[in-house]
């Protein structure tokens, strides 16, 4: 996908590697295969919470992993990124 999709900023890439990515790459059951595979999705389909692959996000919506700047909003969890990774966002 990033071969034929190397830079994914707007509505016409998006809509590109979309395309790709159910016409050609297999779709969601690809994806779900690839997830597992890799341990990031568990056998029950639910994302992994553990240290071996790492799932930041996960971790820290599960409770796994504490985070200060996590807020509650909405029944939503807001991840700020670290301030040392913002200062770096862009970088390659």
């Amino acid at each position: 996908l990033v071969a034929r999709v190397p830079t994914l900023n707007d509505a016409n890439t998006y809509r590109e590697a979309r395309r790709l990515f159910v016409e050609e790459l297999g779709g969601v059951d690809r994806l779900r295969c690839e997830l597992m595979s890799t341990g990031y999705l568990s056998e029950d389909l639910q994302l992994t919470t553990g240290t071996s692959p790492m799932n930041v996000f996960a971790r820290i919506a599960s409770g796994n992993m504490p985070h200060p700047t996590v807020e509650l909003e909405d029944g939503f969890l807001i991840c700020r990124n670290r301030p040392e990774n913002d200062e770096h966002w862009d970088s390659k």
